[in-house]
């Protein structure tokens, strides 16, 4: 089967499903595979055959559906997002359920293997029930797949779903079994598995966090979105906190959202300004710190203690994609592309992403500038990348085009989207690959429909 073949049959099949191409277009070969196998159970020929089977057995459409589950987990997956569950959302949901004389409650949506719940349940074992003895968590995680479920009751991983955790978890969490590292069973409690569409049905009661990550807003189609979004809803508590993918973001039309810890897929759902309020206090990020040495206060945080947390996110989050844990290399990595960025794009559209930054990264952008210089003029990705290296302290060991690509899969994590697709159009083609692919997509899909519609 040739991948255009697939493609073409996926861009026609999945609308039919209620999903959405774009989400699939990096992780078609998973699909393509299953539809080979089961071209081959059939006995048919190409996908024209498949075509026609599935206009003769309705049925059959339901085994497509099973085909196209993604299925990519695994534990601290995304470690921004986690670290910013552990320091601020798990501690302050804890502080909730205590004051409330009741056991916090959260909901991993498509589960997969337990990765994430899994996860989610580590933390608050290891890290939050520290600060907060008198806290118990119920854990509800749903999957479609049955067999996923059943392994995710298992709890046993092979070393690489485990890549990500740090190994101070790794070492205290898991035992070695058998070439696997099996979840010790004080982390499997509290911890119940359903099998559950997440199309058509939610747990029962109240969730003080909802992780619905890479599954509703990346696969779904939009009215179906809308639906998912509904349901979350519907299931939070007031003020409650829903996770989403990396690269996921919610439909347009929705409201009452607050990112949390300067990370875009932790949100605050809530009317505001009570959502606005919370995201405030929970920014400062000692709740976190103060909540893991056992001190954990009524006081409010201190603004310049937020300015410094969102800061070592972001320093944190370079540091991780470029695979160093010398933050010096990663604080100039971060200024370098900063100053490139920032002059590339002209004093007006410099101004507009400066005003997204956190307060201490946005230093560090405005450091040196000379506006009336600006822009820059650079076409091509080596001249760009040489204006990086301008920006650096001579003979710092880093890669520039890594450092960029850094910055960049960073800023699309958490700045407006409609920045984002604004900064990758301005610029020329061979320097919008330096930007994340799904970015360049989304960015060039809103140009053609600003193109169809006659705007500028």
């Amino acid at each position: 089967m040739r991948d255009e073949e697939c493609v073409a049959f996926l861009q026609w099949a999945l609308p039919r499903l209620d999903l959405a191409w774009p989400g699939f277009r990096k992780v078609r070969k998973q699909v393509c595979k299953r539809l080979a196998r089961r071209l081959r159970c059939l006995g048919l020929a190409d996908l024209e055959a498949y075509r026609a089977w599935l206009a003769t057995d309705p049925q059959e459409w339901r085994v497509l559906d099973g085909l196209c589950r993604i299925t990519i987990s695994r534990f601290f997956r995304d470690r921004g997002c986690f670290e910013v569950l552990r320091d601020l959302v798990l501690p302050e949901i804890a502080r909730r359920a205590t004051v409330e004389h009741r056991p916090a409650r959260i909901w991993s949506a498509g589960c997969a293997a337990g990765e994430e719940p899994y996860t989610v349940r580590i933390l608050w074992d290891l890290e939050v029930s520290r600060a907060f003895p008198d806290a118990s968590l119920s854990l509800v995680a749903t999957d479609l797949d049955e067999t996923l479920i059943e392994r995710a009751r298992i709890a046993c991983y092979p070393a690489g779903a485990l890549r990500e955790l740090p190994q101070e978890f790794v070492a205290r969490a898991f035992t070695a079994r058998d070439g696997y590292r099996c979840l010790r069973e004080r982390h499997k409690a509290g911890v119940a598995f359903l099998r559950q569409d997440f199309r058509v049905a939610a747990p029962e009661g109240r969730f003080d966090l909802i992780l619905c990550r890479n599954l509703a807003f990346t696969y779904f189609a939009p009215a179906l979105q809308l639906d998912a979004l509904e349901r979350i809803d519907s299931a939070l508590a007031p003020n409650g906190f829903l996770v989403i993918g990396a690269h996921e973001r919610l439909p347009a039309t929705a409201k009452g959202s607050q990112p949390v810890g300067g990370n875009r897929s932790v949100l605050v759902r809530g009317a505001m300004p009570d959502a606005a309020r919370l995201t405030r206090r929970l920014g400062g990020g000692r709740l976190g710190k103060i909540a893991r040495e056992g001190k954990m206060t009524q006081r409010g945080v201190h603004a310049f203690d937020g300015a410094l947390q969102d800061a070592n996110i972001w320093l944190k989050a370079i540091m991780e994609r470029l695979g160093t844990e010398d933050a010096h290399v990663g604080m100039m990595a971060l200024r370098g592309a900063l100053h490139a960025l920032r002059d590339r794009v002209g004093p007006e559209n410099a101004a507009h992403l400066g005003a997204q930054l956190p307060t201490l990264v946005r230093g560090i952008y405005y450091e040196a500038w000379q506006p009336q210089r600006t822009p820059t003029k650079e076409r091509h990705k080596d001249a760009f990348l040489q204006l990086v290296v301008r920006n650096v302290p001579p003979g710092l060991d880093f890669n520039a085009e890594a450092a960029v690509r850094a910055l960049f899969d960073v800023l699309w994590e958490r700045i407006d989207p409609g920045e984002i697709n604004k900064l990758i159009r301005m610029f020329p083609h061979e320097l919008r690959e330096l930007w994340p692919a799904i970015a360049r997509i989304e960015a060039e899909e809103e140009e053609a429909e600003k193109a169809q519609r006659g705007e500028a």
